[in-house]
């Protein structure tokens, strides 16, 4: 089973399954049914109909189900169905047209690569540069 991204679980809780208490896998997880507890993995994807109440740390994060907790990523993906509430840290941040954020969002990007706005040479003039 592959995803879109080319992320190939080796680990799958399925849409039947609750998991009560923290996850801590090397590898990578899809999660369809529910946890209630921390989860620590390489890379999550979360199904539609999963949810994970508690803190995520993963490298890569899609999102299609909710999270209620917090989310520290590199790179964060929320689809069109998925819902986060709480506080989401990521290096990276997409979030499809649909996709809920309800809480506070911190980006991990190095100064050097967050864009500013710049007055430019002429007064009304205003351009972008990346420092």
């Amino acid at each position: 089973m592959q995803d879109q991204a080319g992320v190939n679980p080796s680990t799958v809780i399925g849409p039947d399954i609750k998991i009560i208490g923290s996850i801590e896998a090397s590898a990578d997880l899809m999660v369809e049914g529910r946890v209630e507890g921390d989860v620590r993995c390489r890379n999550l994807l979360l199904g539609e109909n999963g949810s994970i109440k508690g803190k995520v740390f993963c490298d890569r994060a899609r999102v299609s189900g909710t999270v209620d907790g917090s989310i520290d990523t590199g790179d964060l993906g929320i689809e069109a169905t998925g819902v986060v509430t709480g506080e989401a840290s990521y290096a990276r941040l997409k979030v499809a047209i649909g996709g809920v954020v309800e809480g506070q969002m911190k980006s991990k990007a190095a100064p050097e690569q967050k864009l500013k706005l710049v007055a430019g040479e002429a007064p009304v003039q205003k351009r972008i540069v990346i420092e």
